[in-house]
């Protein structure tokens, strides 16, 4: 099942691909990658104190996840 919704969900990227400039696209990954680590980072080194862990968890996938749509 999360494969096909995975499949599903490439789609977007593709078309965005086809859409947008690349130069657009990068600059979109790379700034949602910054801010995914960067809170992080911010939650290792404890600047950001009682950070909930579903916070943690959406930050990590999703950071994750933009890194792979630039491949």
């Amino acid at each position: 099942v999360a494969n096909d919704i995975g499949e599903n969900v490439g789609l977007l990227p593709g078309i965005a691909c086809n859409t947008f400039p690349p130069w657009l696209i990068l600059s979109v990954g790379a700034f949602a990658s910054f801010i995914g680590y960067g809170v992080l980072y911010l939650a290792v080194t404890q600047t950001l104190t009682n950070l909930p862990y579903f916070l943690v968890c959406y930050v990590l996938t999703s950071s994750s996840l933009h890194v792979l749509d630039l491949v």
